[in-house]
């Protein structure tokens, strides 16, 4: 097999199956691609992760004493969120590189209802819009906009065009307990079931209910909900699939720095970071390509959330990161060592 024929690609995330739209899905998915497998229609398709938001300006830190952050959902309540997210990436393989370079912009609507007697409320979210620019090897580049027309370019990548005329329709339920946790989240995207089977199940594992509820558990976790004092410091981590089997692994390290005032609002700044990260590959994957082992190095990497006690909910959040490595493939049992280069930068604003 050639190997200007593989590649890894980075591709916009999955719709909004979690409370923000690109947070945990996100992060960021690796790809892998047989190019030739798209002439017979075959062809196999990843998501990327994930993740979180812009950085708000503010005046600054003020020492503050030890303080309880809470998550609220009240009752009616309407959120916008716009969410940005770019990518690039260079794949080496025996010296030569291979770089994909994509921007993604969303802006989703999130509704909530009226809380049960039990305590339950349900919130609905839907996408209103969506950008995708998206640059692949070869020179050809994509552009889709949920708003206006698409047309395809005779490329053999305008098949993605209808992936992401799909996941721009994702509406998605929740339900949430009287402590504001998830319980359930189930996603529905119109013409799903039309998409070529390979296609629909390389991302099956990352639509999983289960792995949804566990997703938004873990972003409700990086707010403790123990109280917390100015400095103090907490980690988690989470295994993110990418779809095919795939999954990031990304550690992460959270400072509590206290308080600002924002436009005459007080708001709590945590500032976060990536400090390791794995990438690996279900062995019993059905894939031509597989991933066998990885190094991954974080070269940098910065961020912060901005949550609002007030209205019980972040505002703002930045999330970036650099990481550098070591890949070995599996290309139809011949193993192929490769060199990654990835860096990734998202962002939220939440009205």
């Amino acid at each position: 097999m050639p190997l200007e024929k593989l590649y890894i690609g980075w591709r916009l995330p999955l719709p909004e199956t979690s409370r923000y739209y690109f947070l945990y899905l996100s992060s960021t998915i690796i790809e892998l691609h047989i190019l030739s497998s798209f002439r017979t229609g075959k062809f196999k398709m990843i998501r990327h992760i994930r993740l979180a938001l812009l950085l708000l300006l503010a005046t600054p830190l003020a020492v503050s004493a030890q303080v309880t952050l809470k998550y609220q959902t009240p009752d009616k309540s309407v959120t916008r969120s716009t969410v940005t997210a770019h990518t690039i990436q260079v794949l080496t393989l025996v010296g030569m590189d291979i770089e994909q370079r994509t921007s993604q912009k969303a802006i989703t609507k999130r509704q909530a209802g009226t809380r049960g007697t039990d305590g339950v409320i349900q919130v609905e979210s839907v996408i209103e819009a969506m950008k995708v620019k998206a640059s692949f090897p070869g020179g050809v580049e994509i552009k889709f906009d949920s708003t206006g027309e698409n047309k395809p370019e005779g490329t053999q990548f305008d098949v993605m065009l209808k992936l992401y005329e799909t996941l721009s329709t994702s509406k998605t339920t929740m339900k949430l307990d009287k402590e504001n946790r998830c319980i359930s989240v189930s996603n529905k995207l119109e013409g799903f079931g039309k998409l070529d089977p390979t296609l629909q199940d390389s991302v099956k594992d990352v639509l999983d209910k289960d792995y949804l509820k566990d997703a938004e558990g873990a972003l409700f976790k990086e707010i403790p909900s123990k109280p917390i004092k100015q400095g103090e410091t907490w980690e988690r981590t989470f295994p993110r699939r990418l779809g095919g089997g795939q999954i990031l692994e990304l550690k992460q390290s959270f400072l509590y720095k206290g308080t600002s005032t924002v436009d005459g609002v007080e708001i709590h700044t945590i500032e976060m970071k990536v400090t390791a990260a794995e990438l690996s590959q279900d062995a019993n994957i059905n894939a031509p390509v597989k991933i066998t082992g990885s190094d991954l190095k974080v070269e940098s990497s910065s961020g912060k959330i901005l949550f609002d006690n007030k209205r019980g909910m972040r505002v703002q959040t930045e999330l970036k990161f650099h990481l550098v490595g070591e890949l070995t493939l599996d290309v139809n049992g011949m193993e192929l060592p490769g060199k990654i280069d990835l860096s990734i930068a998202t962002s939220e604003t939440v009205q």
